[in-house]
């Protein structure tokens, strides 16, 4: 019964597909089991709630048990008396065959939890600061500490909660909605053509480097010795390190002032030279350019549900792109 035509295989290799742990069954897996256990299966579905019976009419077989799909999983649906959730040997796992009453419940359940996922799919949870002194909500709390006047006892703590609020309203300032088709969002690793880890050789000033983070990492410093001992690191991930406190050696004075400047450079260089890179970056056309990162400075990240950040490296992807534009 089984057969290639059914299960889009061969049975040796279904077999040894199916009992990998990390696979997951199915329409096949129901009927088999129906007919193994001798018992209806009656599939609850959460999107269209209808039920389809597996086994349905079989004069043999022992009852019906139910299980609610979810488009993605199946759950066991189970009878209790109000009070008795908990207690798992009074649950009632199978019914008898034709019986309509548990058909119904199941089919209520199954709206239930349709209610429950639309509301979902229309909120969204972030994390936020509560202050511990006013007990406020708030994004920054540094800065909320600056701006309100607490008591002599506040101690300055906080901690983070999580806040579920609708997707209809606005995002916090300074946020860029990821899902959006005009965004165009990658994350900073060195697959991602548009990041700076990404490892092309870029010529500045007559010096070649690696890449466009090995150049940058280096203009942190000064020292010579340092810069020559970030460009020879063996990938852009050790260049950045470097950059960060590994390697040693007098540090560029006001590298906050210049860092963006910098970063531009870097990147209008790399796109120049490397022209099958540039025409990657004209077919992003005139969407919002976002790197993915921890760095909030350099990119956007959404630990707290809500992408936030300066996203500087995706700024200085869009001037480079404009500049390009303009030129054609």
């Amino acid at each position: 019964m089984y057969c290639e035509a059914v299960l889009g295989m061969e049975n040796e290799k279904y077999i040894t597909w199916i009992t990998n742990p990390f696979n997951w069954g199915g329409e096949n897996e129901i009927n088999i089991l129906s007919l193994h256990l001798q018992m209806e299966i009656a599939v609850v579905s959460l999107q269209g709630t209808y039920v389809l019976v597996y086994g349905e009419g079989n004069p043999n077989f022992k009852g019906r048990v139910y299980v609610l799909y979810t488009g993605t999983h199946y759950d066991p649906l189970v009878g209790v008396n109000d009070g008795e959730e908990a207690e798992t040997e009074k649950q009632v796992r199978i019914f008898p065959l034709g019986d309509e009453v548990a058909k119904a419940m199941a089919l209520e359940v199954a709206r239930v939890e349709q209610q429950k996922a639309d509301l979902k799919a229309m909120q969204r949870v972030r994390k936020v600061m509560k202050c511990g002194g006013c007990g406020a909500l708030c994004d920054d709390f540094q800065a909320h500490c600056e701006e309100v006047e607490h008591d002599d006892d506040f101690m300055y703590d906080c901690e983070e909660v999580e806040i579920v609020e609708s997707i209809e309203d606005a995002l916090p300032e300074g946020s860029i909605d990821l899902a959006s088709p005009d965004v165009h969002s990658f994350y900073n690793t060195r697959a991602a053509t548009f990041s700076n880890m990404f490892e092309r050789p870029v010529s500045i000033n007559g010096v070649e480097w690696p890449s466009a983070e090995h150049y940058f990492q280096a203009q942190k410093f000064v020292d010579p010795v340092a810069q020559v001992q970030v460009k020879e690191a063996p990938t852009a991930e050790a260049a950045m390190q470097l950059g960060a406190g590994g390697a040693t050696g007098e540090r560029r004075e006001g590298w906050d002032g210049v860092q963006e400047e910098v970063l531009l450079l870097s990147i209008r260089e790399k796109f120049s030279q490397h022209k099958d890179l540039a025409v990657e970056l004209m077919t992003t056309q005139e969407k919002t350019i976002v790197m993915i990162d921890n760095d909030t400075w350099a990119g956007m990240n959404a630990a707290s549900g809500v992408p936030v950040g300066k996203n500087n490296v995706g700024k200085a992807l869009m001037h480079v792109r404009t500049e390009m534009m303009q030129q054609k």
